[in-house]
């Protein structure tokens, strides 16, 4: 699959996000459908099949669904009367169905809502059949047990910042940042995960308290290492400053706050629980 197709129609603006499953969201990446043939084989599926389904934007109630009163206004219009009231326009055309001329002093029922996107349901293709087969597809290339150790790599700085390449220098760094910070919540909910694994391995209490020790142990030694190799990974750029220094240290983040996930969710995979 080329690259530019899956930005094109990964991108969210295509109903893919409805999809997807919620497994694949975040692991089908640019970089990882161009150096990982898995993850390639994966987006072609979910491409080919994204094209039978049909999605739409349809209004959904707010948390506040009771239905009251407004007075039109002079130089109202649906459009603006629903912005102004947290609506939409279908919604108002639903409440109001005769009112297809405004009148100013004209009574409307109005009631809170926004639009959402999802998968029509009814419509020609069989849409559904699309996201139940896409389900089937995906999850058979994706086996259970991937879930918790996967054996895809980890894309290194290089790929990293080849997935950002298509901005600007100021927003690959802002890419690369983001890339960063998501794998730090990413990596903390893995620590946390791993501490919960641990307190439901079923061994004596002794070695499990040893074991939740030496895990916080090693999380505390891995961001010692982390920010000390990344130091040395930005004083490669050489003469290099601003963005292109930070870039190296965003890219050295991520790569190593994700090899870290993996290995402590590798690390657990196969203990035996309670």
């Amino acid at each position: 699959m080329a690259v530019n197709e899956y930005n094109r129609h990964f991108s969210g603006k295509e109903g893919v996000h409805l999809i997807l499953p919620s497994t694949l969201k975040g692991r089908l990446t640019t970089g990882s459908v161009r150096t990982i043939p898995a993850h390639n084989i994966r987006a072609s599926i979910g491409y080919l099949l994204m094209r039978m389904a049909n999605f739409e934007y349809r209004s959904a109630l707010g948390a506040d669904t009771r239905i009251y009163e407004i007075t039109v206004k002079p130089g109202d219009s649906l459009d603006k009367i629903a912005k102004a009231q947290g609506s939409t326009v279908d919604m108002l055309r639903k409440l109001n169905p005769t009112a297809v001329v405004l009148r100013s002093g004209q009574v409307l029922k109005c009631q809170k809502a926004r639009l959402r996107s999802v998968v029509d349901t009814q419509g020609k293709g069989c849409s559904m059949c699309a996201v139940k087969l896409l389900g089937v597809c995906l999850a058979a290339y994706l086996p259970v047990s991937a879930l918790a150790a996967s054996t895809d790599p980890v894309p290194d700085e290089r790929a990293l910042r080849e997935e950002c390449s298509a901005f600007s220098q100021a927003g690959m760094r802002d890419c690369l940042a983001k890339k960063a910070e998501n794998s730090q919540k990413a990596l903390r909910q893995t620590e946390e995960n791993v501490a919960r694994t641990l307190s439901k391995w079923d061994k004596e209490k002794k070695y499990v308290s040893q074991a939740r020790a030496k895990l916080t142990a090693s999380n505390e030694d891995f961001a010692k290492y982390r920010d000390v190799q990344c130091a040395f990974a930005s004083s490669l750029g050489g003469g290099a400053i601003g963005n292109a220094i930070d870039m190296r240290h965003l890219a050295c983040i991520a790569e190593l706050n994700d090899r870290r996930a993996a290995q402590l969710r590798d690390a657990v995979s196969d203990l035996p629980l309670k």
